[in-house]
């Protein structure tokens, strides 16, 4: 859904969905856990970039 989101342009919608699967996949020690951290990685840079 995060990737969805950010697609769409949402960027806010999609960091909520990302940190949502981030705390998931962290709680249960599942692989995700590093594509999560990098999709909110790229948000930020991301809404960073449409800051200026």
């Amino acid at each position: 859904m995060a990737e969805l989101h950010q697609a769409l342009g949402e960027v806010e919608v999609a960091r909520q969905y990302g940190q949502q699967a981030l705390a998931l996949a962290t709680e249960l020690g599942i692989p995700l856990k590093a594509e999560c951290e990098v999709l909110l990685q790229q948000l930020e840079t991301s809404e960073g970039d449409s800051e200026i």
